[in-house]
């Protein structure tokens, strides 16, 4: 029986080979992680079906997602290490996948809140909302834009 060793090496260097036959592939074939071609819709037609109460519901469960980023921890340095590594491979996106889904998921409240406007509920004012710490009060929309307080 071989002693340890002997193996450790072993054990890296089919890590090392295996690294090494799968970011050419990887440079190939593109991301195999990211979206589909062409822009999606912010906001789809199921969702321009629904009532006021509804897509209230569905921006205060991303608003408290979204909530306090700077206050959470960041990724550690080895992880960022590993996404500037990863993002100098061509194709491959992952360097910039959180902020990218930040932006996206903003992007997607800015497209709610405007629906809200666009059916006369109230709306949320998104900058001030998000600025709370993770633990404030769960989000509330402000009176509508003609000063009624419509039903949220």
């Amino acid at each position: 029986m071989p002693d340890l060793p002997s193996r450790v090496p072993r054990g890296i260097a089919l890590v090392i080979l295996a690294v090494a036959a799968t970011v050419p592939l990887m440079a190939c074939t593109g991301n195999p992680f990211a979206p589909a071609a062409g822009p999606l819709p912010l906001v789809t037609e199921e969702e321009r079906a629904f009532d006021c109460d509804r897509i209230n519901g569905r921006m205060q469960v991303r608003i408290l997602a979204m909530r306090g980023a700077e206050h959470k921890s960041g990724a550690s340095d080895f992880s960022n290490s590993t996404r500037t590594v990863l993002g100098n491979v061509p194709g491959n996106a992952a360097a910039s996948g959180a902020e990218a889904r930040t932006g996206a998921e903003r992007a997607k409240l800015d497209a709610l809140n405007a629906l809200l406007a666009e059916k006369g509920c109230p709306t949320y004012d998104l900058e001030k909302e998000l600025a709370q710490r993770p633990s404030a009060a769960p989000p509330e929309p402000r009176t509508s834009a003609a000063g009624a307080n419509a039903k949220p």
